[in-house]
């Protein structure tokens, strides 16, 4: 979805992938039908839901076996014939990260386990505001994106949770305020529309315009001497429904 349908075969051919997972048939399928001629190394399709008898056939067909995430879960369960672990060295490839390519073919990016574990360690190095094991945040932003991998490796590392909406972002402020998440990693999109939201509901009124602005002007004094906190008059009367909008729990983005 992140990258289209052109630029995953050109992904699939260049980085000699033998193995995709999709989240549900209908996406398996469109990449069966419209692209397996162009990726003559796919030999393997994971689904994160039961395969349907139009799949098995189509995928058989093309010589790529289709198997359940939760089918491939068992089998690992089950298996006698383990490897032994093998720890990667920092220099050893973790990833290729794709851009868009909306200047062209999409480029990769070869990123090593030092590269990622670095990003992990900046972030958990902020004992005060980096993540840690009491923390909940919550994934919605491309996994195709370093920004979204990294967070949730960094939440692991220490033992944070991590809960995934539901793929619908229109039902993204639902998610947020069940799970109720302390930690929302953002992009400068989806802050807009959380501003634009909050703004149209301030101009209802005039009166509320002028204390929004009052408590705005006072948090920003407070920011500029290093004062962060959420207890003030201006978080109990003006802020504290913005707060609850997004659970009532965030304290980074």
């Amino acid at each position: 979805e992140t990258l289209g349908a052109d630029a995953c075969a050109f992904i699939i051919n260049q980085a000699e992938i033998q193995l995709v997972f999709c989240d549900n048939v209908v996406k398996a399928l469109a990449l069966l039908e419209e692209q397996k001629e162009k990726c003559p190394t796919l030999r393997f399709l994971v689904v994160c839901e039961p395969p349907t008898d139009i799949l098995q056939k189509k995928a058989s067909g093309q010589n790529v076996r289709v198997i359940s995430f939760d089918d491939l879960e068992k089998l690992g369960r089950e298996s006698k014939d383990r490897p032994e672990p093998t720890p990667p060295t920092p220099e050893d490839l973790a990833t290729i990260c794709y851009t868009s390519g909306t200047t062209g073919t999409p480029k990769g990016v070869m990123l090593t386990h030092g590269n990622v574990v670095a990003d992990c360690t900046t972030l958990t190095y902020f004992k005060v505001s980096g993540p840690n094991k009491s923390d909940v945040m919550i994934s919605f932003l491309p996994l195709a994106h370093m920004l979204e991998r990294v967070l949730q490796a960094a939440c692991y590392s220490v033992g944070a949770r991590v809960g995934f909406f539901r793929g619908d972002i229109r039902l993204l402020t639902d998610d947020i305020k069940e799970l109720r998440p302390t930690m929302v990693p953002v992009v400068p999109r989806v802050l807009n529309r959380i501003y634009d939201k909050v703004m149209h509901e301030v101009n209802k009124s005039s009166l509320k315009r002028t204390l929004f602005d009052w408590a705005v002007a006072s948090k920003a004094r407070e920011l500029d001497c290093a004062v962060v906190r959420n207890n003030s008059i201006w978080d109990k009367v003006v802020f504290k429904k913005v707060r609850e909008g997004m659970g009532g729990r965030v304290r980074l983005m």
